[in-house]
């Protein structure tokens, strides 16, 4: 037991022993080292994809000693797509006779995935018209007519885009009043004249002992001009077929021609000025007419009831087609009204059931009533759309029914109405086929009647807040009218609006409305959800008229900017879609 103490003492005298010797060439003892400073960094980056995750070390380390503290591995989200701008592949080009396809493609900008592909087809070409050119050429003689086709192909596919049989009237070589082919007299003969003693003019009066089928007027008559055809001076004559006015001629009168039912052709000088009305009425057999530039008018029924007439040119002086001028001429194919026409009279094409293409310049202002109805237009050409908004139609009228409306030859899809309109006159775009959707901006104040009445592939209208008025059957019968939007300065929705847009699924209305008047949303029976820009207290103060049994049975949803705090029908907009709220 002594042994074991004494060991002890020993020991712990040795320690002390040591430790004094050690601190004898140090006297202050180093503190303690805790890595209180650290630092952290970032090691083994795998860097993230747009489809896959990435992972990183977090590693810490102590600033003094570099000692790693701590790892930890971390993971990077991945990466979303960035679309790039859509390219075109696997493009076929359209042609006049046939659309074409393409793929529109989006790429992603930073791994260049393909994220969408939608195939894509674009309409046939129109075709382009080359020069017309001459076939089946009948070379006329003295007392036989010849004829060709007037044949006009596609330049760019040689598709025949129409053809039309000319007639070539026969010529006479005349020497001192004598054709020398064929022996007749250079002037009609025996035909019946008045003289007018106060100008010494003479005016063919009638038909008189004259037995010719080819009438030939001459210049002058015992010496003195003639200057004029009187009133009924043929009128009801079955026989004759051509006649040849000199250019001494100034006035033909009222129905001059009226009811010749074998006239076939007409030759009209320059001189004339002055037309007649009813002159060539039912005159069935003519088929072609060159109105002089010096004329103004073309008078009523002027032409009414020619049946085979298909080829009109129109001077250049005329300013007005008054009513019934082409009524009824059923073989009438085309025409062109020349610039400088300002007014186009009730029925003045009427029942033309053949007329498939119109160009009406930028100088009409005024339209009659049924000017083209029970027409067959395909194609309609105007060349200012401003001048065609400002058209003004008689208030019982109807506009110009077309399936397609050409600007400057493009044909018009998606309509934008010019920064220069204000008001959209009554039938504007009445019958219109190839109106896709229509963006009313906000300088319009006015929608007129009609404007876009039965424009059947419709399917989107946008009305800025600037319209005040909406007239009725503004968008009527428009059978794919899908969804409309009427801006919050129309306080009235007028009787038939949208009366039959069988399709229409939803409409924003605007918060100023106050009345919707009868039928304006009848018979649409797809109607199912309506956006007002308004509370559902708001709503009730609406006066409702009757008739609208769709718009009172759809769904109405109630503007809030926000999320709403209380439950009920809220909507707002997304990206510009009204839509709503969860």
């Amino acid at each position: 037991m002594k042994k074991h103490l004494l060991a002890i003492l020993l020991v712990i005298a040795l320690i002390s022993c040591l430790s004094a010797c050690e601190g004898l060439g140090n006297s202050e003892t180093p503190p303690v080292h805790s890595h209180e400073s650290v630092k952290v960094v970032q090691e083994n980056i795998v860097n993230a994809t747009c489809t896959t995750a990435g992972t990183y070390d977090e590693v810490v380390y102590c600033n003094e000693c570099d000692k790693e503290l701590s790892r930890e591995i971390k993971t990077i989200d991945a990466l979303s797509h960035q679309p790039d701008e859509a390219v075109i592949e696997n493009e076929v080009k359209a042609t006049c006779a046939s659309g074409g396809t393409y793929d529109e493609v989006v790429y992603c900008s930073s791994c260049n995935e393909e994220l969408f592909r939608e195939s894509k087809t674009t309409n046939a070409l129109t075709h382009e018209p080359a020069e017309s050119v001459v076939e089946n050429e009948i070379k006329a003689t003295c007392n036989t007519t010849g004829s060709y086709d007037e044949v006009v192909y596609c330049s760019e596919c040689s598709a025949e885009i129409s053809r039309k049989v000319k007639t070539v009237w026969y010529s006479h070589a005349f020497v001192d009043g004598k054709c020398e082919l064929c022996g007749c007299n250079e002037f009609s003969e025996g035909l019946q004249y008045t003289l007018n003693s106060t100008t010494n003019e003479y005016t063919v009066s009638g038909i008189g002992a004259c037995t010719d089928t080819d009438i030939i007027i001459p210049k002058s008559y015992k010496g003195l001009p003639v200057t004029s055809i009187s009133t009924n001076a043929f009128q009801n004559n079955a026989i004759i077929t051509s006649v040849v006015i000199p250019d001494s001629v100034i006035k033909i009168n009222d129905s001059a021609f009226n009811n010749c039912t074998a006239l076939l052709f007409v030759e009209l000088p320059d001189s004339v000025t002055n037309i007649g009305s009813y002159v060539f009425e039912n005159c069935t057999s003519l088929e072609s007419i060159v109105i002089p530039d010096k004329v103004a008018e073309i008078n009523y029924s002027l032409f009414e009831g020619c049946s085979n007439l298909s080829n009109v040119v129109i001077g250049a002086g005329v300013t007005a087609i008054r009513g019934d001028a082409f009524k009824n001429c059923t073989s009438l194919i085309s025409i062109v009204i020349p610039d400088g026409v300002t007014t186009i009279g009730m029925w003045a094409f009427g029942d033309c059931t053949s007329l498939e293409s119109v160009v009406i310049p930028s100088s009409v202002s005024y339209i009659g009533f049924a000017a083209f109805s029970y027409t067959n237009i395909k194609n309609l050409y105007i060349t200012d759309l401003s001048a065609w908004c400002k058209i003004k139609y008689d208030e019982l009228g109807s506009g110009v029914p077309h399936d397609n409306l050409y600007l400057n030859g493009k044909i018009v899809t998606e309509l934008v109405i010019p920064d220069s309109i204000t008001i959209i006159n009554n039938f504007a775009f009445e019958n219109c086929g190839s109106i896709t959707s229509v963006i009313i901006p906000n300088h319009v104040t006015t929608i007129g009647k009609s404007a876009f009445y039965s424009c059947d592939n419709l399917t989107n209208v946008v009305i800025d807040n600037s319209v005040t008025s909406i007239g009725t059957e503004a968008f009527a019968d428009c059978d794919n009218l899908v969804n409309s939007v009427i801006g919050n300065g129309v306080s009235c929705i007028d009787n038939r609006s949208f009366y039959s847009c069988n399709n229409l699924e939803s409409v924003v209305i605007g918060n100023s409305i106050t009345s919707i008047n009868i039928s304006a949303f009848y018979s649409c029976s797809n109607l199912t959800n309506v956006y007002y820009v308004g509370t559902a207290e708001e709503w009730v103060n609406i006066t409702i008229y009757e008739k609208n049994d769709s718009l009172i049975r759809a769904t109405k949803y109630y503007y809030s900017e926000t999320a709403p705090l209380t439950e009920g029908n809220y909507w707002h907009y997304v990206d510009g879609v009204p839509t709503i709220w969860d």
